[in-house]
């Protein structure tokens, strides 16, 4: 996943925020030190944070004018 936030640039910040929107719990210290693989989250937290990483990005893209061609690329790293 951290992998994914580096290569669409997402702002960690803004991504600790939409996750605290989803219903997550972790603090940015936290989410910052799961990116950087120092520390684990609960399963729940993880599906928060995927959940907003791929609205991010979904927003980010729709923003930038391109076209969703329907495959996804998980934040973990696996295409679906």
């Amino acid at each position: 996943m951290a992998q994914m936030v580096i290569e669409e640039g997402l702002n960690v910040h803004d991504l600790w925020l939409r996750y605290l929107m989803n219903g997550g719990s972790a603090g940015d210290d936290e989410l910052a030190r799961y990116l950087a693989g120092e520390l684990q989250l609960e399963e729940l937290q993880r599906d928060l944070l995927s959940i907003a990483v791929r609205e991010l990005v979904s927003e980010r893209q729709e923003s930038l004018g391109l076209r969703d061609t329907g495959k996804r690329r998980h934040p973990d790293g696996d295409d679906s």
